[in-house]
């Protein structure tokens, strides 16, 4: 009878690690990295997702910027009536030097070597 007890008392008893106790702090050291690995990239999976929202919402609003810097443009130039005025002025100074004969203009650039053409 009490080598029944003595059988069942180990079956019952936790079991204990009785081998290499180097192998043993090997496998809680992985199993740690990765868990910390596993850790490590959900937070940065999360930073990306993050990032990726904000860049979303940042190129949404300069296109809203975009659209309202056009707007805003072309309501400058049709209530700005100066820019008329000095192109009618420019007009009036070209038709006076047409019209002056002692005033020719020269073309004293060299357009072939300005724009690298030369002729064969």
């Amino acid at each position: 009878v009490k080598l029944l007890r003595d059988r069942f008392r180990w079956w019952s008893q936790v079991p204990r690690y009785h081998g290499d106790t180097i192998a043993h702090t090997r496998v809680l050291d992985l199993e740690k990295t990765k868990t910390t690995q596993a850790l490590e990239i959900d937070s940065l999976k999360r930073r990306v997702r993050k990032l990726k929202n904000k860049q979303r919402s940042r190129t949404d609003k300069l296109k809203r910027l975009y659209k309202v810097g056009l707007s805003v443009r072309v309501e400058s130039y049709d209530d700005n009536e100066d820019l008329d005025e000095d192109a009618s002025k420019q007009e009036k100074k070209n038709h006076d030097i047409d019209a002056d004969e002692d005033i020719t203009l020269v073309n004293d650039q060299n357009d072939e070597q300005m724009f690298d053409v030369i002729d064969l």
